[in-house]
């Protein structure tokens, strides 16, 4: 009976987290949301009392990424991404809007641009990896996309908003995959995509990783863990503590300067380390960071109120 019994937990567990897998999966674009009110202000954390990062004016629309526990969505605006309240945008899971840019997170693939918004329609060309395209709607957790004179589109799971410049491309070649398939390569690649961009990149593919005490991989990351593991990918070595990070490693770079793929460091007041907190800025005032227990691997602003408080300076790993 006990065998059974554990049987069934575990049966029930891993149906559980199955549901919750494909919760994160459908969540990771919910549509275009069309500012209902005049003056919306985007904010860094859902709430009220956060820092507003921008206003958005009546009828404006942003791209809707997931939407909290509290009435309130996550948003891209331009590429910024912060908050607003749920009651004042209509969200379409299907609109064509000009939307800004996104950039590809293929894991060091390409990515197909498909004619219609399904895996069943035909390949049109092969987006490089980390390349920048315009964003022109979104269709059921797919983007609408040009690219290089082609429209299509391809699925939001691989696509995060920039605030990048578009990337063009000088011509392209015709090549057949492993499978036989004709597809389109791009036979040369320029944008002001950098070194920075492409750590930026490799960032944002563990948002929403689980925050864990001392680690170091994508099964849970500690703040340190998380940058050390994303240089690493990038062909950076650094060292394991926030504070050695910060005493050791690159060159220091102030506040004003901080471009796409600086470290940025935090000290807990009254703390005596260098410092006691480190994420990576992916530019427009924000980071990403392992943030805290109970947390997991997320977006804020610099500018919030008690990142801004703690703020102790950045240092920049690729040159």
């Amino acid at each position: 009976m006990k065998g059974i019994n554990r049987l069934i937990r575990t049966i029930a567990t891993t149906v559980v987290a199955g549901s919750l897998c494909i919760a994160c999966a459908s969540a990771a674009l919910v549509g275009v949301g069309t500012v209902t009110g005049s003056g919306l202000r985007l904010r860094a954390e859902a709430n009220t009392s956060s820092s507003i990062l921008a206003t958005a004016s009546k009828n404006e629309t942003v791209i809707v990424l997931n939407k909290t526990n509290n009435d309130w969505y996550q948003v891209s605006r331009g590429g910024k991404l912060g908050y607003m309240s749920a009651s004042y945008l209509k969200v379409a899971a299907v609109k064509d809007a000009s939307l800004g840019n996104g950039q590809v997170n293929a894991n060091g693939s390409t990515l197909r641009l498909r004619s219609a918004a399904n895996t069943g329609s035909s390949v049109l060309c092969s987006l490089p990896d980390h390349a920048v395209v315009t964003l022109c709607g979104v269709n059921n957790g797919w983007y609408k996309i040009s690219y290089n004179g082609k429209t299509g589109y391809a699925s939001g799971s691989y696509i995060t908003p920039s605030s990048a410049a578009a990337t063009t491309t000088a011509s392209a070649t015709t090549v057949k995959t492993q499978a036989g398939e004709k597809t389109t390569v791009p036979a040369a690649t320029t944008s002001n995509s950098t070194a920075g961009n492409a750590i930026v990149a490799c960032a944002k593919k563990y948002l929403g990783v689980r925050y864990v005490y001392g680690g170091s991989s994508p099964a849970g990351f500690d703040c340190s863990g998380f940058t050390q593991y994303v240089m690493k990918q990038c062909g950076y070595t650094i060292r394991r503590t926030a504070s050695t990070q910060f005493k050791n490693n690159g060159t220091a770079v102030t506040r004003a300067n901080l471009k796409p793929g600086d470290l940025v460091f935090f000290r807990a007041k009254g703390s005596a380390y260098a410092a006691t907190h480190v994420g990576i800025y992916i530019g427009d005032g924000q980071f990403i960071h392992a943030s805290t227990t109970g947390s997991t691997v997320r977006i804020n602003s610099l500018d919030s109120k008690y990142y801004a408080s703690i703020f102790v300076g950045g240092r920049r790993i690729a040159n």
